[in-house]
């Protein structure tokens, strides 16, 4: 499995080539499925040359453009450092939060029994395939279509070299989209994700800003963060409304000293 093979100066070329075009339409499919918008492609009944991978997939340019400073005409090779794209969230006050980091790289295990590169295409295209699907069941993808300017949006970023997981929290999963065995390599596309969608006390003392969570109308108007700064207080320090109130995912409270005895037996 992990023989090299020889191949021809035209073979390796375009086995480069098809790595190449499998990292941009990667980039392009995971940004574009963060937009909040639907894609929707128009049926050809012949392929064109650009429709690389069978598959229409139309390039943004704002992608493009960050796609080509951050490869700077590299390409994920065997051992080399990987494709990275890192999709996070901001909102309104200025408070970011990581959401997903996608790594596209290539392993210096090499699977021999592939012996032409139309092989190493279709499988390349059948990853594709699986990419489009999975960045529509991701958590990511709800928030993509929940976003505006008044609450939070989603950004992307795009660079070459180890995933940054660190920033992604405790208790992130990671998912394998696919992996393709090559005569010069083994090429895997995955994703980790964050499963704790808050921004924790540390986050919020670094960024000068209290805990939030992600959507602000979990909380009632007068139990929001922002509301339970402004509610006034008696010079005793209680509080002026003289009612404890239970917070939206509390479970629910024992009236009395008999309910707890009772719960206790």
């Amino acid at each position: 499995m992990s023989t090299v093979m020889k191949l021809s100066s035209h073979d390796r070329k375009e086995l480069e080539k098809f790595t190449l075009f499998l990292s941009c339409k990667s980039v392009q499919v995971i940004v574009q499925s963060r937009l909040g918008q639907k894609q929707k492609t128009q049926c050809k009944a012949e392929a064109s040359n650009s429709d690389w991978f069978n598959l229409d997939i139309p390039d943004e340019d704002d992608v493009q453009l960050q796609l080509n400073d951050a490869m700077a005409g590299q390409i994920p090779e065997p051992g080399g450092p990987s494709l990275c794209t890192e999709i996070s969230l901001k909102t309104v006050d200025g408070d970011t939060l990581v959401l997903e980091v996608w790594q596209l790289s290539v392993s210096n295990v090499c699977d021999s029994s592939v012996r032409a590169t139309y092989t190493v295409y279709n499988r390349m295209s059948l990853v594709l395939k699986s990419l489009i699907t999975i960045t529509r069941v991701m958590p990511a993808y709800r928030l993509s279509h929940n976003q505006s300017r008044d609450s939070y949006i989603i950004c992307f970023n795009v660079y070459m070299g180890e995933p940054q997981l660190d920033v992604l929290g405790e208790d992130y999963k990671r998912i394998q989209v696919g992996q393709v065995g090559m005569p010069t390599g083994t090429l895997t596309l995955g994703v980790d994700y964050r499963t704790k969608m808050t921004i924790s006390p540390q986050q919020a003392i670094n960024q000068a800003h209290p805990a939030m969570m992600l959507k602000s109308d979990y909380f009632k108007p007068d139990l929001s963060p922002r509301g339970m700064r402004m509610r006034p207080r008696r010079k005793d320090g209680g509080d002026v409304l003289g009612e404890m109130h239970q917070g939206a995912f509390a479970p629910p409270c024992p009236r009395d000293l008999k309910e707890i005895a009772g719960q206790g037996g």
